[in-house]
Formats: structure tokens, sequence, C-alpha cells
């Protein structure tokens, strides 16, 4: 699904009115890092698993950090920009919901849907964050399910199986596992069960497919995102949330601090411990 964010979109903010990216990866190696950062989040919390995704083993490391970095300001820049341009344009700005997402261009070469990398970036980082938060994975998948129904998260109504909170946990891991759009993967993986629940590239007019897959991730995430603004703004002694310190990531904190449901879902659904994981433990932060 990486593709959404690599097609064609305006406006497009010039090259020249955004940050210096101090990218020097190849195009080739810029497009490939910028799909698996749509996978899997920043490369500062997933480094591994983007090198091998990316076919970037042979790139120094610090060349990979920078370049990560690079294409996460330059179209966190361009969406600025766009949006002092709406707030100096009032007519502009009240047909918000009809423009189509703001592009930008990585080294006059890849052109991304900045809208979509940035929100995406910020989700997938602020799920990695909490499953590197997590110490403890002793909760059980009933106490999961019982706190999940408390909240009410909607279900969805109109597909051809049936869909549970524990399912929403489940599909959240696989989404880390093997990367945002990998559904095929998440369906075939042995650990999660959805074994033939998914209408990938069936011909029949049946649910889920790709696109509420999709839908049904970003739904889960942006409610995510949302609880930890939440418990941000409620917090006094929050540290400083800013996407140059940290894009999405939560801090270091106690069950108690974040939305139950996700303790619960990391809680029993890590198959290892953190640390297995993110190698030597460290969270390196922008």
């Amino acid at each position: 699904m990486g593709a959404e964010a690599s097609r064609q979109a305006s406006p497009t903010v010039p090259q020249s009115e955004t940050p210096s990216t101090q990218i020097t990866l190849t195009d080739q190696q810029t497009n490939a890092l910028i799909q698996s950062m749509l996978r899997f989040g920043s490369p500062h919390l997933r480094f591994e698993t983007i090198v091998k995704d990316a076919s970037l083993d042979s790139t120094d490391t610090s060349t990979i950090i920078a370049a990560g970095k690079g294409i996460f300001k330059t179209c966190k820049a361009a969406v600025k920009a766009q949006q002092e341009v709406d707030a100096v344009s009032p007519a502009l700005s009240k047909r918000k919901s009809l423009q189509p997402p703001v592009s930008t261009t990585i080294n006059n070469a890849s052109t991304v849907n900045a809208t979509l990398f940035v929100q995406r970036i910020r989700e997938l980082d602020l799920l990695t964050g909490r499953i590197h938060d997590m110490k403890d994975l002793s909760h059980g998948l009933e106490e999961l399910t019982k706190d999940l129904s408390e909240f009410e998260f909607p279900l969805p109504r109109n597909w051809d199986i049936d869909w549970t909170w524990t399912d929403d946990a489940m599909l959240l891991y696989g989404v880390y596992k093997h990367g945002y759009g990998s559904w095929q993967l998440i369906e075939q993986d042995e650990e999660l069960p959805f074994r033939d629940r998914f209408f990938l590239g069936s011909s029949e007019d049946k649910k889920p497919k790709d696109r509420q897959l999709c839908h049904r991730v970003d739904l889960v995430l942006k409610y995510l995102k949302e609880e930890e603004e939440e418990r941000l703004k409620l917090d006094p002694e929050a540290e400083d949330d800013t996407d140059e310190n940290r894009v999405g990531v939560s801090k270091n904190s106690e069950d108690g601090d974040m939305p139950k449901w996700l303790s619960f879902v990391l809680h029993t659904f890590l198959p290892a411990p953190v640390e297995d994981f993110f190698g030597d433990g460290q969270n390196v932060h922008e």
C-alpha cells in the first residue's frame, strides 16, 4: 500500500521551500526507504526491519537515519507550508475537505504524498513506541476482549465475516510485524487468526478486502493517536512532544498512563521480549 503516498498529488510544495534533506541515497534507494517507512514507520525505531525491507544492508547506518529524518522533515514542512497558505486564504480553507493531499519532491526525484506520509509515520511510530514501552506480557486474551468492549469502539457493520475487538488487536500486531498493507502476509501468519478471512484479490463482492483493512487500521491508529494526545494534555510533566524529539512515539510509561486496550494488545500478542525486536533496546528520536 506504500504506493499510495508516492502517487502524484497536488498542490505540490517546491523543493526550494522545504529544508535540505541531506539525502545521499540514490533515487532507487530513496524510493525504497520511503515505501518501507510507510509500512513500518521511522527508521529510528524500526531500523533493522526497514534496512532489510528496503534492501539497504550495504548502506551506512548514519546515512539511512539522516535520510529518514530528511524525508520526514521535508514532508512535514510541505504540510506546514500549505497550512499557512490556508490560514491566509479563508475561502480556500473552507473547501479544505475537497482539497487534494499536499505533495512534495524528495531529491528532485520522488514525489510523495506529504499529508499521508506525515500522518502514517506518526501513527506507526506511536504503535511501535507503545510496543517498545511494554515490559510485561502477562495479560490474557479474555481481559483484552473485556477491556476493548468497555470502550465500545465501533465494529465494522458491513463485513462478510464476524469481527471483534480482539481481531482489531491482532490486526495491529500484524501491521507491526509485517508492515502496513501487507495483508496477505498477515492473513497467512499462523500466529494470527485471519486464515481465509480476508477476500484479497477475490472477484466476489465480499469484505474485507485491502481497502477495508486499510480503513480499519487507519481508524484504530487514529483513535490511539487521539488517546495519546489527550493523555499528554492531562500530564503536566509530559516531555516535549515535538517531532524534532519524537514522531508520535509515546514516552516510557506505566500501563495506567496509556489506553487500557492497547496495553492488553501488546501484553497478549507480543511473541517475544521487547528486547528481541529492538536489539540493544535503544529508542532513538529525532
